[in-house]
C-alpha cells in the first residue's frame, strides 16, 4: 500500500488523505470532482514505535532497497545519513522518517562541528604545504579533500539543524521548508 497524501479539490477546496498512487487520479469526497494524486513532497516524521498514519505499534524497518526507494519517491537522490532506519507499518502500509531523539541531533551537530574545524584546519595546513611543496599537485589534492571533507560536515549540520527545529512536530507544520538534502 503507498503512502498517504493529503489532497485538497482546487473546485471545492475539500481535504483528505488518499492513499492512490501518485500520478493516478482520485475522486473529490466534497463534489466529486477528479483530482490528480500528487507526489508528496515532504518525507513523513514519526516516533519509532507508533505509526504517525494510523498509530499503530506494528512496524518494521526497512531494508536498503525499501530505503532507496522510500527516499527516492520523494525526489530525493540519495539517503541522508540516518541514525534509525526508516520504519514500515504492517497495519496500514505507511512508510516514515524515524525521529531521532534530542540528545543524537545535539551530539551529531557537535561532532560535526569538530569535523568542520579539523578539516578546515587540514585545508589550510595541506594549501600551506602545497605551497613550498617541490609537489604541489598532491599537496593540492590533499586540500582540495579536507576542504570537500569540510563541506560534507556543513551539510551535516545543516541536515542536523534542520531535523532539530522540526523535532516534534508534525511534517510541514511550522517550517516554511521542508528537509531535503
Amino acid at each position: 500500500m503507498p503512502d498517504r497524501v493529503r489532497l485538497t479539490c482546487p473546485k471545492c477546496g475539500a481535504e483528505w488523505e488518499s492513499a492512490d498512487r501518485p500520478g493516478s487520479i482520485a475522486t473529490c469526497a466534497g463534489c466529486g470532482s477528479p483530482v490528480k494524486v500528487t507526489l508528496p513532497t515532504v518525507v513523513p516524521t514519526g516516533e519509532r514505535d507508533r505509526c504517525p498514519a494510523c498509530g499503530s505499534g506494528d512496524s518494521v524497518p526497512l531494508g536498503d532497497k525499501a530505503i532507496e526507494a522510500f527516499y527516492a519517491a520523494y525526489k530525493q537522490k540519495k539517503s541522508p545519513f540516518l541514525l534509525f532506519r526508516p520504519r514500515k507499518c504492517q497495519a496500514c502500509g505507511q512508510r516514515w522518517e524515524v525521529n531521532p531523539p534530542r540528545w543524537a541531533l545535539v551530539g551529531g551537530i557537535a561532532i560535526l562541528g569538530v569535523g568542520l574545524v579539523l578539516c578546515l584546519a587540514g585545508a589550510v595546513v595541506c594549501a600551506l604545504w602545497a605551497a613550498d611543496s617541490e609537489e604541489p599537485a598532491k599537496s593540492g589534492g590533499l586540500a582540495l579533500t579536507a576542504f570537500a571533507a569540510a563541506v560534507g560536515c556543513g551539510y551535516g549540520i545543516r541536515h542536523y539543524v534542520q531535523k532539530l527545529r522540526t523535532a516534534g512536530r508534525p511534517p510541514g507544520e511550522g517550517d516554511s521548508r521542508p528537509d531535503r538534502w
